[in-house]
């Protein structure tokens, strides 16, 4: 029981781990549409 608590316990903080890369994942990208914007509106003038 003890083996299988400490497995379930890994698995979740893995899964959190998981879901917290992805979201600074989306964060990068959303940032780097943004920059990209702006520095094609700062050249199109």
């Amino acid at each position: 029981m003890v083996i299988n608590n400490y497995i379930k316990k890994r698995l979740l903080s893995r899964k959190k781990l998981a879901q917290e890369r992805t979201i600074l994942a989306n964060e990068r990208n959303s940032l780097a549409y943004v920059r990209t914007g702006f520095t094609s509106f700062a050249l199109g003038k």
